[in-house]
């Protein structure tokens, strides 16, 4: 890994067009000029999103397997800028988005497959995929209208300013078109849409990272992360099949021959935020990569092998793109 290489690209990520608030997003929740959380109610926090994940990771069958691609997932990050939505409204989002095409498409085409069988009218699957993606932006803004609300009722996407957000991306709906949508998305996803994301992961770890270790600041750590992670959502399908090919050629097997191997790997939340956090170290604390994975492996436990893999792999398609864009 060639680090000076990688320490040139810090003006660039610091620079680069980004979602949400991210200039005023200098630090973790947890740090507030009102004070921080107890040392007990972080732990307790670390204690439940890590028990959330290793369920995700043993049975990733019930987790998401991240359909969406980079395209949508930038088109989601900028309708939440335009919406001027904090930073992780677009994260949920994003999740909201994944979990319901997945369900969407398995319904619709088992109600195709239930045509063929019925004396009525069959119904073409192609023609099914053309409505879908016709209505993909629609889709979109009603994720990020779920989102918003959850985050903030006072502040949530309501419906003209959903109409507003889908005149600027340049379809027209009406009122009643938006709203049957927010309510498809809401009746496929059985009304749960309280889902964790790499976000909050990634903000409880550089909380107690920083408390472990006050020498390191938590602003500029948390905030390339966050940036990173915008990234990786955008191109984890490369970033996944890079890490998937690292980890064969370390342990000389294919993940393929493991029972539910690569979307268990898609599933560890835990691991994507510690090598997020890893690789941000490269850049805001050069020469201290491997003393802050360390402290993240006594952390969580997690491998350092796992972690230090993982952060290569960010690092290289960072490299491989030149700089961030979102």
């Amino acid at each position: 890994m060639n680090k000076n290489c990688i320490q040139s690209q810090t003006k660039d990520i610091m620079a680069c067009g980004t979602t949400g608030n991210i200039s005023e997003l200098m630090e973790p929740a947890f740090s507030s000029e009102f004070g921080t959380v107890s040392v007990d109610l972080l732990e307790d926090w670390l204690f439940l999103i890590a028990l959330k994940n290793s369920e995700n990771v043993v049975d990733p069958v019930k987790s998401k397997c991240n359909w969406t691609s980079g395209k949508v997932v930038e088109s989601i990050f900028n309708v939440c800028e335009w919406s001027q939505e904090p930073i992780e409204v677009s994260f949920t989002a994003v999740e909201l988005f994944d979990q319901f095409l997945i369900h969407h498409v398995q319904d619709l085409y088992l109600h195709v497959e239930k045509s063929k069988k019925s004396t009525r009218k069959r119904i073409v699957w192609q023609i099914v995929e053309e409505r879908i993606q016709k209505q993909m932006m629609l889709r979109v803004v009603s994720c990020v209208q779920l989102a918003s609300k959850q985050h903030s009722h006072c502040r949530a996407v309501n419906l003209k300013k959903a109409r507003s957000l889908l005149c600027q991306a340049g379809h027209s709906y009406g009122l009643d078109s938006i709203l049957n949508s927010e309510l498809r998305v809401l009746k496929t996803l059985n009304y749960k849409v309280n889902v964790c994301t790499p976000f909050y992961y990634l903000e409880t770890l550089v909380e107690v990272l920083c408390y472990n270790n006050p020498s390191i600041s938590a602003r500029p750590l948390f905030t390339i992360s966050v940036k990173l992670l915008q990234f990786t959502y955008i191109n984890r399908e490369k970033i996944y099949q890079h890490l998937s090919h690292n980890l064969a050629m370390r342990k000389q097997i294919m993940l393929q021959q493991n029972k539910g191997g690569c979307h268990s790997i898609k599933s560890d939340y835990l691991l994507l935020s510690l090598a997020i956090i890893a690789a941000s170290g490269h850049f805001t604390m050069p020469g201290m990569e491997q003393k802050i994975t360390q402290q993240l492996h006594e952390i969580t436990n997690s491998p350092v092998e796992d972690i230090t893999d993982f952060s290569n792999t960010i690092l290289s398609v960072v490299l491989e793109h030149g700089h961030i864009v979102m």
